[in-house]
C-alpha cells in the first residue's frame, strides 16, 4: 500500500532546500519558507500541548493574512482538523457552526477575543503562541491518510450550512493535482483572493507552495480598488479572480490609458460562475500573453476538478469547463440514468480521491449526494453539463435549488429559511435572475407575502436578514406581494416571479438631505446599484450594493468630485449621511484651499513622523548648519531673512498631519518675519577643546522640538562665542530638510540677510525641482510597486548579512553609552584633492578588514538622488539611505581595492531611488529590528567653498548617525581644508579603537596617494 503524503510535508520540505526562498507574502510582511516551518512548529506544538489530536476539530477565526496559511499548516502538523470560520459571518452563523463541530479550541487573535468568548469554547491567540517555545526535536504524531484533515461550510437548504468534511489524502490531492496540471514552479507567485472559509481559498493558498514558488495573500476590501489590485497583479505570475472581478479589472486596464496590460502573466483563470465570450476576449487582451482558463469545482472536492484554457484564435460559441484534472474522473448520466452521448445534456457525477468523506452529522444528504455506482463511490453535482467532441464539458445549469452569484455557490432555500424566520413574513421565496447591468452574473430577489394586518419595514428586515446571512447571501431586493403566484401543482411559481417587474416608484429619487450633493449622491446609487436611499441612515450594503456596485459607486464618486474616493472608503462610510460627509469635506477642502497644495508624504518622512512621535521625543529629528559672522546677527533683520527663505522653499512651510496611515503634507503662507522666533542662546561658549575664559561653555547642538502640523520647520538659535562672534544654529525639521540641503538653505540665507543689510535684491540659484514634485513621483511609484523587486532584493542581501553583522559586530554595542566618541583626522591638501568619495569610503573597509579581521561589510550611504541645478555642486533636499555592499581582500593593492569600491558604490547607485523604509517594510527581520544591519553610516558633507566675506562655517561636535555598532564616518570638506571623522557609541577603549581606524584609513589614503602619483 502506497504511503500517504501530507500537505504539510510537501510545504515545509522546501525549508531543507530553498530555506530564505520567499514562501508567503501578505502587505508588508515576507515569510520566508524557514520562517515558515518555524511559525508552523511552534503553533503546532503548542497546540497539541494543549490536546489536540487526531480527528480533533480546530476552528481558526482570523483575519486575512499570512497567519492563515501558518495556522492551516500547524493543524495538520498536530494531526487535527482544520475548520475555518469567516469572521465577517454574523454571530448568529458561526455560534451554530461551532455548536456542530464542537471544536476542541478556537485560534483567533487577541482582538477577537471577547466576541470568540461569547462562544464557549478554549481560545489560543495567534499572540499568545509569539514567545511560546520551539522544540527542534519534537515528536509529533503518526497520522493516516483516512485521517478527517479539514471541514468547510457550504449552503445548506434547510436553512443551516452543512458541512463538507475531508481526510488527509483528498485534502493532498486537491492541492497537488491542480498545481501540477496548471503547471506551478518554484518561480511563480499566485495571489490569495477568496474568503479563507471557502474551499477554493486552499488552492489559491497552496497551489504555488506544493511547487517551492510564493503565495502573495490580499485584502478582499483592498481588492475591490481595481487599481490597487491592478498593482498587485503585477506582482504575479499566475493570477486567479472570481470571474465578475476580472471581468471589471479588464474592463478597467481597456478603459484607463495610463494602464499597460498585464504582460508578465502567465496563467490567469477564474472558477464559480459563468463569462460572456464577449468578456473572455476582453481578459485575454488585459493578459495578453496568459493562458486564459475557467475552472469548475465543487467544496465536496476541496477545490477544481475541471479547467479549460481558451484558444486565443479561436474562441467558439460556448462557455466550457474542459476535462477532469489529475486523478478526478467524471460520469455523464443522460435522463434515462444510463450514460450520456456527446450533445447530449447530462447529469455530472464525480469520483476519485478526492472526493469528501461526508456531510457531517448528516448521514441522510451523505447517502443522498454520495452514491455507489457500479461498486465505486460518486458525489452527485446536481448540475447539467454536455460533452463536445473534444471530451469538453459546457456547463449548463443546477438541477437542485443552488445557484452561484458572484462566484458564490447559494443555496436559495437556505435564505427562504431565513425569510420564513421573521415574524411579520407569512411566505417568502428567492429566486436568482440574470443581471441585466452585468450580463452573465446572476442577482438575488426575493419575494414575500405578509400575515394579515402586519406592515413591513423593509429597512428593518434587510438589517436583521444582515445579521442572519453574509452580506453576499442577502437578496438584491425584496418585493412584498399580496399573494405569492403558484403553479397548477400549487408549488410557488418561480418562473413567474422572474417576470416580475420591480415598480418604478421604488427607485423615485429621496433626496434625504435635500441639496445639490444630496441629489449627486442620490443619482450615483441608482447608477451604481439601482438602489435609493430611504433616508440619511441608509446603508448602502443593507439597501442592496454589494462588493461588486461598491466598486461603481467608488469609482462614479471620484469622477464626480475629481478626489479619489478608494472601495475601502465605501466600507468605511457605508451609510447616506457618512458619504455625504465624506464628499463634502472633499470638496469644501478644495474650495478653502485657494493656492495651497496637499500631498502624500514620502516614506522616509513617514518613518521620521512616526519615530519622533513612537519614542516620545523631547526633541525633533533635525538637521543643523553652524555659520559664525564677526560682526555678529540682527534679530530683525534676521527674521526677516528666514521669512524670505520659508516663502521661497516650499518645503519649509509644510504642515505634516497624518491621514489614513500617510501623511498629508499641506503648505501653508510663510508666517510673518514678527512671528518668527530668534532664540538667543544664553551665556558663553567655545567650539574648541578649551577656552581661555573659564565661563565659557563647549558648544553643543541645541535641541529644537518643532510642532508638525504648524509650520514653519526650520528655526534660528545665535550663541556668543568666546572668540567675539556670534554663530548661528540654522536647524531644519529632518522631514523638511537633511544635512546635505541645509547647505543650500544656509547658503540662501546668507545671501539674503547680506542683500537685506545692503538693501539690495538677493542673487539666489534658481531651484529646478521642488521636494513636493519628488514625493508625488516616488509615492505613485511606490503605489505602483514599482521599486517592490529592488527592494525585495536590498532586502534579501541584508537578510543574508544580518546573522554576520550581529553575530560579529564592528564595534560592541554598548546600552549605557551616554556620549559619542569621535575623530577628526585632517587630510593633506594634496592628497585631498585627489580624493574621490569612494575612495575615502574604500579607506574606511580597507581599516575595517585590518582592525577587525571582517571582510564582508555593508555600509549606510547617505546620498542625493537629484541635484537642485544641473551641474551643482550642492545637492538638494533628495536625499535617500543607500546599503552599499563592498569587501576587502588583503591581498589587493590599495589601487585594486579603491576601484573596488568604486564598483560596489557604483553597482549600489543604480538602486539609489529605492526608499530604504520600503526595504525594511517588506523584509520581515529588518522590520522586526526597525533598521538595517549596518556596519558602517558614511557621509560627504560638503559645505560651501566660498561664504561671503566675515562668514565662516565651523563643524560643532556632536553625533551624526552612529547607531548600534556602527561606526559612522564623514568626509567633511570645507574652505579650511578636508577632514576624516569618525563617531561611535562610546565604550570602553572606543577613542583608542577609533584613533586606530582613523590612523589605518590615513595610511591607505596616502598609499593610494602615492600610487596614483607615481
Amino acid at each position: 500500500m502506497t504511503e500517504p503524503v501530507f500537505l504539510d510535508d510537501i510545504i515545509l520540505g522546501f525549508a531543507n532546500t530553498t530555506p530564505s526562498k520567499t514562501a508567503i507574502i501578505f502587505n508588508d510582511r515576507v515569510l520566508n519558507y524557514q520562517h515558515l516551518v518555524n511559525r508552523v512548529d511552534q503553533l503546532a506544538q503548542q497546540l497539541i500541548r494543549l490536546g489536540v489530536g487526531r480527528g480533533q476539530f480546530v476552528a481558526v477565526l482570523l483575519e486575512p493574512g499570512e497567519n492563515i496559511t501558518v495556522t492551516l499548516l500547524a493543524i495538520l502538523r498536530a494531526g487535527g482538523v482544520y475548520a475555518p470560520m469567516d469572521p465577517s459571518h454574523p454571530d448568529a452563523q458561526l455560534s451554530d457552526k461551532l455548536g456542530d463541530i464542537q471544536p476542541v479550541l478556537v485560534v483567533t487573535q487577541e482582538h477577537f477575543r471577547d466576541r470568540v468568548s461569547t462562544y464557549g469554547f478554549d481560545i489560543l491567540t495567534i499572540e499568545q503562541v509569539a514567545n511560546a517555545p520551539l522544540d527542534r526535536d519534537f515528536d509529533y504524531p503518526s497520522r493516516l491518510g483516512t485521517d478527517p484533515a479539514c471541514i468547510f461550510f457550504t449552503s445548506g437548504s434547510t436553512g443551516k450550512a452543512k458541512g463538507v468534511l475531508g481526510s488527509y489524502t483528498a485534502l493532498t490531492a486537491s492541492i497537488v493535482e491542480p498545481s501540477a496540471d496548471l503547471g506551478f514552479t518554484a518561480n511563480d507567485t499566485l495571489n490569495s483572493i477568496a474568503r479563507y472559509a471557502w474551499s477554493i481559498s486552499m488552492l489559491e493558498l497552496m497551489a504555488p507552495l506544493v511547487a517551492g514558488g510564493t503565495s502573495l495573500i490580499l485584502e478582499q476590501n483592498k481588492a475591490l480598488d481595481l487599481s490597487w489590485l491592478t498593482v498587485q497583479a503585477r506582482k504575479c505570475s499566475a493570477f486567479h479572480c472570481p470571474p465578475a472581478l476580472l471581468k471589471n479589472l479588464a474592463d478597467f486596464i481597456a478603459q484607463d490609458d495610463s494602464q499597460a496590460p498585464l504582460n508578465d502573466i502567465r496563467l490567469t483563470w477564474y472558477g464559480g460562475d459563468k463569462l460572456s465570450l464577449h468578456s473572455i476576449t476582453a481578459i485575454h487582451d488585459a493578459f495578453p500573453v496568459a493562458q486564459v482558463g475557467t475552472a469548475y469545482g465543487a467544496t465536496e472536492i476541496f477545490g477544481l476538478s475541471h479547467c479549460y484554457i481558451y484558444n486565443r484564435a479561436s474562441l467558439g460559441d460556448k462557455v466550457l469547463i474542459g476535462q477532469p484534472v489529475g486523478s478526478m474522473s467524471q460520469v455523464l448520466l443522460g435522463q434515462d440514468g444510463e450514460p450520456a452521448q456527446a450533445g447530449e445534456t447530462a447529469q455530472l457525477l464525480l469520483k476519485g480521491e478526492r472526493l469528501a468523506d461526508e456531510y457531517w452529522q448528516n448521514p441522510s444528504l451523505s447517502a443522498e449526494k454520495f452514491i455507489d455506482l457500479n461498486g465505486e463511490r460518486h458525489f452527485v453535482t446536481g448540475d447539467y453539463v454536455k460533452q463536445d467532441d473534444h471530451g469538453d464539458l459546457e456547463y449548463l445549469e443546477r438541477l437542485d435549488n443552488q445557484v452561484k452569484v458572484r462566484g458564490i455557490r447559494i443555496e436559495l432555500g437556505e435564505i427562504d429559511a431565513y425569510l420564513g424566520q421573521q415574524a411579520e413574513i407569512k411566505e417568502s421565496a428567492v429566486i436568482a435572475k440574470e443581471d441585466e447591468n452585468e450580463p452573465g452574473n446572476k442577482v438575488l430577489l426575493g419575494f414575500v407575502s405578509t400575515h394579515k394586518g402586519k406592515d413591513i419595514s423593509m429597512s428593518s428586515l434587510r438589517e436583521r436578514l444582515h445579521t442572519l446571512m453574509p452580506d453576499y447571501m442577502v437578496p438584491h431586493t425584496i418585493h412584498v406581494l399580496e399573494q405569492l403566484p403558484y403553479t397548477e401543482n400549487f408549488k410557488i411559481d418561480r418562473k413567474k416571479l422572474a417576470e416580475y417587474q420591480a415598480e418604478p416608484a421604488e427607485l423615485e429619487t429621496t433626496n434625504p438631505i435635500g441639496d445639490e450633493l444630496s441629489q449627486l449622491i442620490q443619482s450615483l446609487w441608482l447608477e451604481a446599484a439601482k438602489i435609493s436611499p430611504a433616508d440619511e441612515q441608509a446603508n448602502f450594503f443593507t439597501s442592496g450594493g454589494n462588493s461588486i456596485s461598491a466598486i461603481l459607486l467608488a469609482s462614479l464618486m471620484t469622477k464626480a468630485v475629481g478626489s479619489s474616493i478608494e472601495v475601502a472608503d465605501i466600507y468605511r462610510n457605508p451609510s447616506f449621511a457618512q458619504q455625504y460627509d465624506t464628499l463634502n469635506n472633499l470638496m469644501s477642502g478644495e474650495q478653502a484651499q485657494g493656492e495651497t497644495v496637499s500631498d502624500i508624504g514620502a516614506l522616509a518622512q513617514l518613518g521620521l513622523f512616526f519615530r519622533e512621535l513612537l519614542e516620545k521625543r523631547t526633541a525633533s529629528i533635525t538637521c543643523t548648519r553652524y555659520i559664525t559672522r564677526a560682526e555678529g546677527f540682527n534679530d530683525t533683520r534676521l527674521q526677516v531673512a528666514l521669512y524670505q527663505l520659508i516663502e521661497r522653499h516650499k518645503t519649509l512651510r509644510t504642515a505634516i498631519k497624518p491621514a489614513k496611515g500617510n501623511l498629508l503634507l499641506e503648505e501653508l503662507p510663510a508666517p510673518a518675519p514678527g512671528d518668527i522666533n530668534i532664540i538667543r542662546n544664553e551665556g558663553l561658549w567655545f567650539i574648541s577643546d578649551s577656552s581661555n575664559m573659564p565661563e565659557a561653555k563647549p558648544l553643543a547642538k541645541q535641541p529644537i522640538k518643532f510642532k508638525l502640523t504648524q509650520a514653519p520647520l526650520i528655526t534660528a538659535i545665535i550663541s556668543q562665542l568666546d572668540t567675539g562672534e556670534e554663530l548661528l544654529q540654522l536647524t531644519a525639521h529632518h522631514i523638511a530638510a537633511d544635512d546635505n540641503s541645509m547647505g543650500r538653505l544656509a547658503t540662501d540665507l546668507i545671501a539674503i540677510y547680506d542683500a537685506l543689510e545692503k538693501q539690495k535684491v538677493p542673487v539666489l540659484a534658481p531651484i529646478v525641482a521642488q521636494y513636493d514634485e519628488f514625493i508625488s513621483e516616488q509615492y505613485n511609484r511606490v503605489q505602483q510597486g514599482y521599486y517592490e523587486p529592488a527592494a525585495r532584493e536590498i532586502g534579501a542581501r541584508l537578510e543574508g548579512l544580518l546573522d554576520s553583522v550581529t553575530a560579529s559586530p564592528i564595534i560592541p554595542a554598548n546600552a549605557d553609552a551616554s556620549e559619542t566618541l569621535f575623530t577628526i583626522t585632517p587630510i593633506n591638501a594634496d592628497i585631498s584633492r585627489s580624493l574621490s568619495f569612494t575612495d575615502v569610503v574604500a579607506a574606511m573597509s580597507w581599516a575595517f578588514n585590518a582592525c577587525f579581521d571582517r571582510t564582508d561589510f555593508v555600509f549606510c550611504a547617505h546620498v542625493a538622488l537629484r541635484k537642485d541645478a544641473p551641474q551643482a555642486a550642492r545637492v538638494g533636499m533628495f536625499v535617500n539611505l543607500l546599503p552599499v555592499f563592498t569587501g576587502a581582500d588583503s591581498t589587493h593593492t590599495p589601487v585594486q581595492h579603491a576601484v573596488r569600491m568604486q564598483q560596489d558604490f557604483d553597482e549600489a547607485m543604480k538602486q539609489s531611488d529605492v526608499p530604504y523604509e520600503l526595504v525594511i517594510k517588506l523584509t520581515e527581520r529588518l522590520r522586526r529590528l526597525g533598521r538595517f544591519p549596518f556596519d558602517g553610516f558614511v557621509n560627504e558633507l560638503r559645505f560651501e567653498d566660498q561664504y561671503p566675506e566675515g562668514y565662516n562655517d565651523v563643524v560643532v561636535q556632536r553625533a551624526f548617525a552612529t547607531d548600534g555598532h556602527e561606526i559612522s564616518l564623514s568626509l567633511i570638506r570645507s574652505a579650511h581644508g578636508d577632514a576624516i571623522k569618525l563617531e561611535s557609541p562610546s565604550l570602553p577603549d572606543g577613542q583608542a579603537l577609533l584613533d586606530n581606524v582613523a590612523q589605518t584609513m590615513l595610511d591607505f589614503v596616502t598609499r593610494l596617494y602615492q600610487a596614483r602619483s607615481a
